[in-house]
């Protein structure tokens, strides 16, 4: 490394070191696996020192439980425009841009859904996951609860329909990411806008 590179380099700022290193581990998990891969060969590909790595994560298994967490935060902010919006905008026309932003984003973060497939999860990192999944699942219901406020939607129970949806989205994409290469993005995208209608809107508004 030259020395202007290695001033650069120790100017970074913390999250930025913690940026490079999970970015590195991306690379790293996809080439050798989770169990195959050392701290060394992701401190390595980041170009930071071995102990820099505790700095910011205590195991490999707190940093895959860090990527995930990062990419439940980047969907979150890709998607909370849109819920901000909601009672403002047409109700249709925002469902619809949030989700193309999600399938588009998941799809764009294909090396990650791989990882997270393939790769066995302890305790932390499952701890994480749950925190995560939540977040989404509030954010979803709480859509859903001022669409039935606004007479928008017809839904018993908004956090449970919230779940269901949530996770159909989620089996959905998995299903055309690793397991069926067929179902493209475009078909994903225009099979939840329908699903997401008779779910959620009134039986008069599906047979109008």
């Amino acid at each position: 490394m030259s020395p202007l590179a290695a001033k650069k380099r120790s100017e970074r700022r913390p999250e930025d070191r913690r940026v490079e290193i999970l970015d590195a581990a991306v690379k790293v998990f996809v080439d050798k696996g989770f169990t195959e891969a050392t701290v060394a060969d992701i401190t390595t590909a980041a170009g930071v020192a071995k102990g820099t790595f505790y700095l910011y994560f205590e195991s490999k298994e707190h940093l895959l439980g860090a990527l995930k967490e990062r990419l439940v935060d980047e969907m979150t902010a890709r998607v909370i425009a849109y819920h901000g919006r909601l009672g403002q905008d047409d109700w249709w026309g925002l469902i619809d841009g949030m989700l193309e932003e999600l399938i588009d984003y998941t799809f764009d973060q294909r090396d990650l859904v791989f990882i997270f497939v393939r790769e066995p999860f302890g305790a932390k990192t499952l701890e994480i996951f749950q925190t995560s999944e939540k977040r989404m699942n509030e954010m979803f219901a709480d859509g859903i609860r001022r669409g039935v406020e606004a007479g928008v939607f017809d839904v018993d129970d908004p956090e449970a329909t919230a779940v269901l949806l949530h996770h159909a989205l989620d089996g959905a994409l998995l299903e055309a990411l690793v397991y069926s290469p067929e179902l493209d993005k475009e078909r994903i995208k225009a099979s939840s806008k329908q699903l997401v209608r008779k779910v959620l809107a009134p039986p008069h508004w599906i047979q109008g």
